[in-house]
């Protein structure tokens, strides 16, 4: 009985933050519909991109351009930019004066042509050439005559299309031709919304048209998000509507992680001092806080340099685990079998794609890492500050990792299991080469297994929406 009320407990630590998931990516949705019809209703809709850091610019164009004082310098004699859209959609039915601002004199017979394209498609729409004079003004994009790229030859059709028959799209990119040698800066780019689209009437498309209990799109955030791309897709006329929580989501962050501190505190050893059972809660409450950090966009926004850590990281962690790369003791079968059957059930559900090997080398080295931190870090840690027998601690651990991949449902979901699992298995049988091989097969056939609608994407945090 004492064991069913500690897991309930547990239980109940992953239903708040499976709460702040669902709080965090509706009130996103909601505040990104909202900004956007408050947007079009004032004739405000726009891309812009002021151009003062290359963050905005796609990563594989930005080796083409210079940071200066006012803007972008070319690196090159014909150089090509690709802009963020930031998971925003441009509709041709609502949006299409483009302004490309440049500093500095283009030497005469300089030219640019414009590419945007659907890349969930993917297709690819072209203006052809166009002649440096339309630059540093508003161009009318309807004006300009537009092919479809077709077949994997790189040709385009002949056919021309309108603009405002093109679908809504994700991607631009800007191609400059001109004499080498010359000297100019890209200033900024705007698309903004056409003048005359304030009476077009916007359909809301309400996602509790069903109780929301029978409608997984209200609360199932991956559903929710894609729902919200599917709505983005098809146009700027629609828009949709979620219900929110009456809480903000960092208050159901701080409720599980309150309930997380109240919990460890009753288990943890009663004869330790107070200096190292205030040292475990430190520990504890660091999963927390490493949440909410990956929920907010600033640290992200700091260089570059913050994706280096977790590489560094990994380094070190494996550096100071090396005594865990030798041969295990014991194998664990049980482990391997059962990891066996349920990728050969997600693997014949799948279509039977064997596209999840060439990925398998080198997921493993992440699942490594993933299982330093499970087993010899946190478990073996747990293990001797609690007072819980192995399968409580296996629980714990598992709710942990699983919180971890918050805002994703479906993958909290699965990392519960996987986690409870794993950490049970490190208890049982120490074998890290056994939980890395099984936490990496099982991914893969996670993500190949799960359709778009229930998935997504494997992203977490603030990468999530």
């Amino acid at each position: 009985m004492r064991r069913v009320f500690q897991w309930l407990l547990l239980g109940l630590i992953w239903s708040l933050m499976a709460v702040f998931s669902w709080a965090y990516v509706a009130i996103h949705v909601h505040e990104q519909n909202a900004s956007r019809a408050a947007q079009i209703n004032s004739q405000s809709l726009a891309f812009f991109w002021d151009l003062s850091s290359r963050a905005q610019v796609v990563s594989s164009f930005q080796d083409e351009w210079q940071m200066v004082a006012d803007g972008l310098l070319s690196a090159g004699p014909e150089p090509a930019i690709s802009m963020h859209f930031a998971g925003q959609y441009l509709d041709p039915r609502w949006q299409g004066l483009l302004t490309i601002t440049t500093r500095g004199t283009l030497p005469e017979g300089s030219r640019f042509r414009l590419e945007f394209s659907d890349q969930t498609t993917p297709r690819y729409f072209d203006s052809g050439e166009l002649p440096a004079s339309k630059l540093n003004q508003a161009m009318d994009l309807a004006q300009l005559r537009w092919s479809q790229k077709m077949g994997d030859d790189g040709h385009w059709s002949t056919q021309s299309m309108n603009w405002s028959d093109l679908p809504t799209l994700d991607a631009l990119v800007v191609r400059f031709y001109g004499p080498a040698g010359s000297t100019w800066s890209l200033g900024s780019i705007e698309l903004a919304q056409w003048p005359d689209t304030r009476g077009l009437t916007i359909q809301v498309q309400l996602c509790q048209n069903q109780p929301s209990w029978f409608n997984s799109a209200c609360w199932l955030t991956n559903q929710m998000h894609h729902h919200d791309q599917q709505t983005q897709r098809a146009g700027l006329s629609q828009q949709l509507v979620v219900p929110t929580s009456p809480l903000a989501p960092l208050l159901w962050l701080l409720f599980a992680a309150g309930l997380l501190w109240v919990v460890v505190g009753a288990w943890s050893q009663a004869s330790h001092p107070v200096k190292q059972r205030l040292r475990l809660f430190a520990v504890v409450g660091l999963v927390p806080l490493g949440i909410g950090l990956m929920h907010i966009k600033w640290p992200f926004d700091l260089g570059q340099i913050l994706y280096w850590l977790v590489p560094l990281g990994a380094v070190a962690l494996m550096w100071g685990f090396r005594t865990h790369f030798k041969r295990p003791s014991q194998f664990g079968w049980p482990v391997l079998i059962g990891t066996l059957l349920v990728a050969l059930v997600m693997w014949l559900y799948s279509g039977r794609h064997g596209g999840f090997i060439t990925g398998l080398p080198m997921y493993f080295l992440w699942a490594w890492v993933q299982q330093l931190l499970l087993g010899p870090v946190m478990t073996d840690h747990l293990r001797t500050e609690l007072t819980v027998s192995d399968g409580t601690l296996a629980v714990l651990v598992g709710v942990l990792f699983s919180v971890v991949h918050a805002p994703n449902h479906m993958l909290m979901l699965a990392t519960l299991a996987g986690g409870v699992v794993w950490s049970y298995s490190w208890l049982r049988y120490r074998n890290l080469y056994l939980n890395s091989f099984s936490h990496a097969l099982l991914a893969l056939m996670f993500y190949q297994f799960m359709s778009d609608p229930w998935l997504g994407s494997a992203r977490i945090g603030h990468f999530f929406l």
